[in-house]
């Protein structure tokens, strides 16, 4: 015949509500390395009776702030409706936008930047390099690149200095002749 421990047999009755029992279960649930409520119940009847022990201890889980971080549910974010310019049958750079990336500093202690240009329907990416921001030299570079590639119907950029001095330049000439839509994104 096997021999038990006394608390096994007779267990301590202990009230749900009480601060101790709250404290005792959190122990134990960090002492056993975060169980499961089912696991949990058994390792504390090995020594006490925990009066409605299944709900006390669902609630104070639930309050337990670790385990709370890794039992969230994840929020559903709905995603995002694309522009038409990024849906519509165009061709490979119909549709750009354009950022620099730099200073980037040569041995001679020279500064130069890189026009970064990319197709925003087929993620196509074409690289520039400017010797200074200033919007001549932009311009120039979207010469280059339009020599190269073809011309662009839409130019998406970030609010530049050098974007609304193009922006404001295309709006001097005439735009019918160009059929180019600069739009610097606020």
């Amino acid at each position: 015949m096997r021999e038990e421990d006394d608390n096994f047999k007779i267990p301590i009755v202990l009230s749900y509500n009480h601060h101790v029992v709250k404290s005792l279960i959190l122990y134990k649930y960090q002492e056993l390395g975060h169980p499961g409520i089912q696991s949990l119940i058994v390792a504390l009847r090995e020594n006490y009776w925990i009066l409605k022990s299944r709900r006390t201890i669902k609630k104070i889980i639930k309050t337990y702030i670790i385990c709370q971080r890794f039992s969230v549910k994840q929020p559903e974010i709905p995603e995002g409706m694309l522009p038409e310019d990024r849906l519509k049958n165009a061709s490979i750079v119909e549709v750009i936008g354009v950022d620099v990336a730099g200073p980037l500093i040569i041995k001679e202690i020279k500064k130069f930047w890189i026009l970064i240009i990319t197709c925003a329907v087929y993620r196509d990416v074409h690289l520039e390099l400017l010797m200074s921001l200033s919007t001549d030299n932009f311009i120039l570079a979207l010469r280059r690149f339009i020599a190269r590639r073809g011309r662009p119907s839409i130019i998406y950029s970030d609010n530049g200095t050098n974007f609304i001095g193009m922006d404001n330049s295309l709006k001097t000439i005439n735009l019918r002749r160009l059929e180019t839509s600069f739009t610097p994104i606020t």
